[in-house]
């Protein structure tokens, strides 16, 4: 830990990734409460129960970065990232619980933040609460710095898109394309026996009670794997149905 005598201002850079981080940590706690709520499935065609989640889910995010680091001064990308948030006059005060979530909010309603530390200037929310960010560790050290981000965005990505595959393959369409291969007689005879599905990619879009989605599945049989594409439709008060469907051996 830097010593008092010693504590000086954090670079604009490295605001800019506790920034980065915070925001990631945020974005990912409003996309998986989302799909907890909705059971991760992706073709809901209850709107309400959608638009109750996403509030719900937006305003836990939202409170996360409010809240986030006003105990000790100190967000989680901060002390990833050894920053922490001081009185702009004394670097050995940390702000009042009340002057950090106003500086908090000032940085999620000021959409120009990110420009004005890019040109190493305060934030909004800085002034308005007269707070500093400075360093808390003895040394900055650039590669350590750049493999934290790397790392934290790298869980991040994973996460978020293990979440999205979790839910087209929750969601009915793709339970119902996986049963019509099951019993699609050709695809039985050339694989000789279906061993397990591995899900390639895909996409479902809704409006209204209608629908359209596409998969990609790979097909691993006994004797032959085969390359499965399915266009998919839905319409008002109707189950999902196969529009086209093609397959390559492999």
């Amino acid at each position: 830990m830097t010593n008092l005598g010693e504590l000086r201002k954090a670079s604009s850079r490295r605001k800019r990734l506790v920034m980065s981080i915070d925001v990631m940590i945020a974005v990912l706690i409003i996309f998986l409460l989302l799909f907890i709520m909705l059971g991760f499935k992706f073709d809901s065609e209850n709107f309400a129960r959608f638009a109750i989640s996403f509030l719900i889910a937006f305003i836990a995010g939202m409170a996360f970065f409010i809240l986030n680091g006003t105990k000790t001064g100190i967000t989680i990308g901060g002390w990833l990232l050894g920053v922490a948030i001081r009185d702009a006059d004394d670097y050995s005060t940390i702000p009042s619980k009340e002057r950090l979530i106003k500086r908090n909010l000032y940085s999620l309603i000021s959409p120009f933040d990110s420009f004005r530390l890019l040109f190493g200037k305060r934030t909004v929310g800085e002034r308005k609460t007269n707070t500093e960010v400075i360093n808390i560790r003895e040394k900055n050290n650039p590669l350590k710095n750049f493999m934290v981000i790397t790392v934290v965005s790298i869980i991040f990505i994973v996460i978020f898109a293990s979440i999205l595959i979790q839910g087209l393959k929750n969601s009915d369409a793709y339970k119902i394309a996986v049963s019509y291969i099951e019993q699609n007689q050709d695809i039985n005879k050339i694989t000789g026996k279906i061993q397990a599905y591995r899900f390639s990619g895909g996409s479902i879009s809704t409006t209204g009670r209608y629908g359209q989605a596409y998969f990609n599945i790979k097909v691993k049989g006994i004797e032959n794997d085969v390359r499965i594409t399915v266009n998919m439709i839905k319409e008002p008060y109707m189950e999902w149905h196969i529009q086209e469907f093609n397959y390559v051996v492999e």
